[in-house]
């Protein structure tokens, strides 16, 4: 069983007022003061009147999704909590380059290697980055990880006009070889080893109709498993949308057609591209999908059109509450999961899109069909669950058994 608890966490957005919230949340520019107060370093913007640099930001705030920003502040919090572990404070900015490169090997080694307390990352910075919780469990990191991390702190470093300490001739070259290494190293995961296909996600969601069914049930829980019915349903058969799709669901979203809704997707990976949004994208949501969806609004007391949030925490009183994070969302499908005997540790929110993308491929959805429910815009990016499709349908992959039928064939008719 998880030991997430989904219900305490509500969604939090990035705080308007903070206008540099991609690049101070998380208080690392300890630029230098000069006579005037001014950072030494100080990019052209800051140097605006109040009302031009606020008018700058805010339209590089309206093409920035919510949640590039909020991934900006978490690897600055990252970066500099890893700083303090180690012991030398505030990370500094500009950054000096054996600092990244410290960085990249404490976070990228093969465990099979490590033959002493100061090879990767040492145990006593492992213990301080655990405690202050934002470092989930021990050992290396997946190398897109860390690659995302430098990236943003590259970004610091050009928004202040000053070198990327990521991008140096003598830097640059170790990063990539350590992200080749690290790739092939164990550190390398999918983002869900558990694909949700048709297998896995009816049980999950049997699980939730038994409970929403059953008499001896409290009706906290019952409420609990009718939202989590419709969220499984709702990820898994609209399309196998993103976690942080569903945590930006409100009911405005949803749009009553025959048999079920058109679900209007108003922000999403691919939508919003080089600062410009994009129109909405629409997929439907049919059937016992739809159904379930209905059941929890009219539960949680919200009407379709509402500009409020779809997936909403209950309190230890059942009391439906804010809107849930992804890391909620992941947590609850984790749970149910394991309610359904699957391995928590081996499946994601990421299972259920593809979960969807697989078993679409298998019952011979046209690849076209498939990437308009799944939004994909690169037939590139369904490549894997296509080859695992295609594979199963190697009639090279049963010889063993032909052989041994043909076996048995000749020994009949001696």
């Amino acid at each position: 069983m998880s030991d997430l608890t989904p219900d305490k966490a509500v969604a939090v957005e990035p705080d308007a007022d903070d206008v540099e919230i991609e690049l101070v949340a998380a208080g690392v520019l300890s630029q230098t003061k000069d006579a005037d107060g001014r950072g030494s370093n100080t990019p052209a913007i800051a140097r605006l009147d109040p009302g031009a640099k606020r008018t700058l930001y805010d339209l590089k705030r309206a093409g920035t999704p919510a949640n590039t920003l909020r991934a900006l502040a978490s690897d600055l919090r990252y970066l500099n909590a890893w700083h303090r572990a180690c012991g030398h404070g505030d990370l500094p900015v500009p950054t000096p380059p054996e600092t990244v490169l410290t960085f990249v090997a404490h976070h990228l080694y093969d465990p099979d290697l490590r033959d002493g307390d100061d090879y990767g990352m040492p145990p006593e910075v492992e213990r301080r980055l655990r405690e202050s919780g934002v470092k989930a469990k021990d050992g290396p990191v997946a190398p897109s990880t860390v690659n995302r991390r430098l990236a943003t702190l590259g970004r610091v470093h050009r928004e202040y006009d000053l070198e990327d300490p990521t991008r140096g001739s003598g830097v640059r070259e170790h990063v990539k070889q350590a992200l080749k290494g690290g790739n092939r190293s164990k550190t390398s995961r999918r983002k869900s080893e558990t694909a949700a296909t048709s297998d896995v996600i009816l049980p999950m969601l049997r699980g939730c109709e038994e409970e929403v069914e059953g008499v001896d049930v409290t009706a906290k829980d019952r409420l609990r498993a009718r939202r989590d019915r419709a969220l499984l349903s709702y990820m898994w058969a609209s399309g196998g949308r993103r976690r942080s799709e569903a945590e930006a669901l409100t009911c405005d979203c949803l749009h009553a057609a025959p048999g079920g809704f058109t679900v209007e997707l108003r922000e999403t990976k691919t939508i919003k591209s080089d600062g410009v949004k994009a129109a909405s994208e629409f997929v439907p949501l049919l059937g016992e999908a739809a159904t379930a969806m209905r059941s929890w609004l009219a539960a949680a007391e919200m009407d379709a059109g509402d500009p409020v949030k779809v997936f909403r925490a209950i309190d230890r009183f059942g009391r439906v509450r804010g809107g849930l994070t992804g890391h909620s969302i992941n947590a609850i499908v984790k749970e149910r999961a394991a309610r359904a005997g699957v391995d928590p540790d081996r499946i994601s929110a990421h299972g259920l899109r593809a979960g969807f993308a697989t078993e679409s491929l298998r019952r011979g959805t046209s690849i076209a069909d498939t990437m308009a429910m799944t939004t994909h815009r690169d037939v590139r990016s369904l490549q894997a669950y296509w080859k695992g499709h295609e594979a199963l349908k190697n009639p090279a992959a049963t010889l063993l058994d032909a052989a041994g039928e043909e076996g048995a064939e000749t020994s009949g008719q001696n």
